[in-house]
């Protein structure tokens, strides 16, 4: 399973570098598996007929491709990254705050779907200009900070110990509990991980010691043996983070990985959009259905960010 559909390394596809293809890869398949989750968003399962597609509508009825604060979040993140040179804690705040009151990097031009955790980090920030204003209480291990990560793992795809420290500082902004950060360092190691070219088994073997007994239990791969009956696609960043996990070690695609997570229903964009991560960065973007790309709004604009932001992994190499 882990390596019949995977692109041999040595073999890039449509001249691409394979590691730039999986860096577009992650941050696209964020952005397809928010679209495509959105659909089901708030809807629990075992009420809807599971989707076999991208089709839009939703509780914000937005039309097919169009994505939620999952990607808006994360688009802000990686433009700060490429406009700051590297992790800037104060300019990601800005970025946030432009768009839950402006819209800024909004599919729609409006800020919508915004978290209680995350407005109140940000209405904190606005009071105290503290960037690192996330709530460190347990109540709001939400999972608003795994769903935007993909900027941090592409950075700094080439520095394992970075990529967990500026994972969990991405997550400190608007997420200080202590399970967000753990989840955040964790993702961010595995997404690397495989951005690099590293098999699926590496969520296992990646160096990375979780703080949280959580963690370390997804670390360890006890959901391996749940069935997906068994799976929640809740807000909490534990049960989503396993879904992803789950999902994509039980499917053998990008697009069977991200339907498989959005069939989940509840916090289906966001379970996807981790799901998609994780899928993009071991199949790649031109694994990534050609249709799905061709509907996702501003897949162009996505790309050429997930560019800039492996040119950027590329600096930090040269500059070590």
């Amino acid at each position: 399973m882990d390596n019949a559909h995977k692109p041999k390394p040595s073999q890039p596809t449509e001249d691409i570098v394979p590691c730039l293809d999986r860096s577009r890869g992650c941050l696209i398949g964020l952005a397809v598996g928010d679209a495509i989750g959105t659909t089901l968003e708030f809807r629990p399962r075992g009420t809807f007929k599971p989707i076999t597609d991208m089709v839009g509508g939703g509780q914000f009825c937005l039309k097919k491709g169009y994505w939620t604060d999952d990607t808006s979040m994360a688009l802000c993140l990686g433009h700060s990254l490429v406009e700051c040179q590297g992790f800037n804690a104060l300019d990601q705040m800005q970025r946030y705050c432009h768009w839950m009151d402006n819209g800024y990097m909004s599919s729609i031009g409006i800020c919508f779907d915004v978290g209680v955790t995350v407005s109140s980090a940000l209405r904190r920030f606005q009071k105290t200009g503290e960037p690192f204003s996330g709530s460190k209480a347990r109540w709001s291990s939400g999972n608003g900070s795994v769903m935007r990560l993909a900027p941090i793992p592409i950075v700094y795809q080439q520095f394992p110990d970075q990529a967990v420290h500026y994972g969990g500082e991405s997550s400190r902004t608007t997420h200080g509990a202590e399970l967000c950060i753990d989840a955040c360092r964790y993702l961010a190691q595995v997404l690397a991980a495989l951005i690099r070219g590293e098999a699926k088994p590496i969520f296992q073997r990646i160096a990375y010691a979780p703080q949280t007994e959580a963690i370390a239990s997804l670390k360890a791969g006890q959901f391996l043996e749940k069935t997906y009956q068994e799976l929640r696609g809740t807000g909490f960043v534990v049960e989503s983070l396993e879904a992803a996990l789950w999902c994509f070690m039980h499917t053998d695609s990008f697009e069977s990985c991200v339907l498989a997570a959005a069939n989940l229903g509840d916090d289906a964009d966001t379970t996807a959009a981790i799901a998609g991560q994780l899928a993009g960065a071991y199949y790649g973007h031109h694994q990534i259905l050609l249709q799905w790309r061709q509907a996702l709004y501003m897949h162009d604009e996505i790309r050429q960010l997930a560019d800039a932001l492996y040119t950027l992994s590329q600096s930090n190499i040269q500059q070590d």
